[in-house]
């Protein structure tokens, strides 16, 4: 079970269209932003910035055991937290 452990946050910004909020919060927790807006939060094994379109995750599900291997727009990103996180097209400054 070592292998099963949270190593980043994802959030996914708000005002997304309908259907893809749908489809994303089954996979993801909601949480509230500053403002009171709902977000939603992918937590996530492992994940790779370095495509030119996608952000490529390996996301928990609500089980926090089963994993999916997914890629969502990059346009899609709010923010991502943890440790080692590569500065790559899309996210450099």
């Amino acid at each position: 079970m070592s292998d099963l452990i949270e190593t980043f946050s994802v959030v996914i910004r708000s005002g997304l269209p309908t259907r893809e909020r749908e489809f994303l919060s089954h996979l993801a927790h909601e949480i509230m932003g500053p403002s009171g807006e709902s977000l939603l939060e992918l937590r996530c094994k492992t994940i790779n910035t370095a495509h030119h379109r996608y952000l490529e995750a390996d996301v928990f599900g609500h089980d926090g055991v089963q994993i999916m291997h997914v890629q969502i727009p990059h346009e899609f990103v709010l923010l991502i937290a943890g440790e080692g996180i590569s500065r790559t097209i899309g996210f450099s400054a």
